[in-house]
């Protein structure tokens, strides 16, 4: 065994002893560079990328293009790398114990800022919610031209049995466009004919957030005032942690409407 093959052997059992409390940064990529880089000391290009692009989470945020340039890093590390965070966001996004209960603007806000990070503007994002708030399932369609069609969503919805639908996306200065609009009422004409509700469709970008709900593109449909989909409707634009509480009124602000809705 050569030297770098006993040094990849130490750093695989001391990971499996351990896990990677104990790892600097740069173990910790030396581990994942094992994973593409067959017998040869990946010590240094860990650190030079490190370097590079500012810390761990900066090497994976970097993208394909920017790792396969950068000196020592092939087409299949460069791919890797790029991928992983990917598979991140599906597993924060599928993992039981991470679905929060999204009966209220700000926390789908926060859920939805956690989930997709910086840009994500090729991708819709799908919340589907019980009627009583609880996160069913997330994931995400490609939407390459802002959105998908429409049918696509309704499709989703069905397959999931949600009673309620949340949608995000990433976008440049959360800024509203025409085709909007158009989407926006179409999935609201077609989600009450299959029994579910669009709560909300939101833009994001950093700590900048436009609702759909909340400029006056959706409006909730006509519901029984007992049944939970309608206490939701109603308390959505409600801030605080109290708005998802539908049984406590006292205290609450009321919902905000925009001007002309």
């Amino acid at each position: 065994m050569g030297v770098h093959e006993g040094h990849r052997a130490r750093m695989k059992q001391r990971f499996e002893s351990e896990g990677l409390d104990g790892f600097q940064p740069h173990e910790a990529l030396e581990l994942l560079l094992f994973q593409s880089v067959a017998r040869r000391d990946v010590n240094p290009l860990a650190h030079e990328l490190i370097d590079r692009f500012g810390s761990f989470s900066g090497v994976l945020a970097a993208g394909r293009d920017a790792l396969g340039g950068f000196p020592g890093v092939g087409e299949r590390t460069a791919r890797l790398l790029s991928f992983l965070p990917e598979f991140f966001r599906l597993y924060r996004a599928q993992r039981a114990s991470d679905r929060p209960v999204l009966r209220n603007l700000s926390t789908a806000q926060d859920y939805c800022r956690h989930l997709i990070g910086s840009g994500g503007g090729d991708r819709l994002w799908l919340m589907h919610i019980s009627g009583s708030g609880s996160l069913l399932m997330t994931e995400s369609l490609p939407a390459p031209g802002g959105y998908p069609l429409p049918r696509q969503v309704v499709e989703r919805a069905l397959s999931s049995r949600a009673q309620a639908l949340v949608m995000a996306s990433g976008r440049e200065n959360a800024l509203l466009e025409p085709h909007d609009r158009a989407f926006a009422q179409t999935l609201a004409e077609l989600m009450p004919m299959i029994g579910v509700t669009l709560l909300d469709n939101l833009l994001l970008d950093g700590d900048k957030t436009v609702s759909f709900r909340r400029e006056g593109l959706l409006a909730a449909p006509l519901r029984e005032p007992s049944s939970p989909l309608c206490l939701m409707e109603c308390r959505w634009l409600w801030e605080g942690e109290e708005a998802g509480n539908a049984g406590n009124t006292g205290g609450l602000r009321p919902p905000y409407h925009p001007q002309g809705a």
